[in-house]
């Protein structure tokens, strides 16, 4: 489990994640806990982020990065095919600059395995099970309503995902800015 807050404000596309990596046996039972990068900007126009799986993101992101020049259809195409086993609920999105030179987000999830392009949401949040989504969302809107920036919205929602649920998620965290 993790969270990624991706947002399009003033031609500028953020990704923020948090950086807990756990290990778990079979059981579900806790092993340990480390940290882990869960973005990247693959150019100077794409960025990308994962939850869940954090094996089979990785993978996926290295592959986007070997073809970090081809166009973002190309790339989306890359992730819809993507094979490699993964576990439940994992998601991936991409943001950036699209064919047409449009800002525009691309989230996809393995438990569908398929994926939705959105040029106009100003906000995605992926995070399972959808309780919990249901419930970042609000606050993040919540937060928006008061007056609070896109970037102060994701911090502080990040945060309180860290404190439903300390065990999966952290306070730590990452954010990649693309200026377009």
């Amino acid at each position: 489990m993790s969270i990624v807050i991706a947002t399009l404000e003033n031609d500028c596309v953020n990704i923020f994640a948090d950086r807990r990596l756990v290990f778990e046996n079979v059981e579900g039972t806790l092993i340990e806990t480390a940290q882990i990068q869960k973005i990247y900007e693959l150019s100077d126009e794409m960025l990308c982020g994962m939850t869940g799986d954090a094996s089979w993101g990785v993978a996926l992101a290295t592959k986007l990065f070997d073809y970090r020049d081809k166009s973002a259809t190309e790339l989306i195409q890359i992730i819809e095919t993507f094979g490699g086993s993964f576990k439940e609920h994992s998601t991936f999105i991409l943001g950036g600059t699209y064919d047409d030179g449009e800002l525009f987000f691309y989230g996809f999830t393995t438990e569908n395995k398929k994926g939705i392009i959105n040029f106009n949401t100003d906000a995605l949040i992926a995070t399972s099970p959808i309780e919990y989504l249901n419930n970042c969302k609000k606050y993040f809107l919540d937060l928006m309503d008061n007056g609070f920036t896109y970037k102060q919205s994701a911090i502080q929602t990040i945060k309180f995902a860290s404190q439903q649920k300390p065990k999966y998620i952290s306070e730590e965290f990452d954010n990649f800015r693309i200026k377009l």
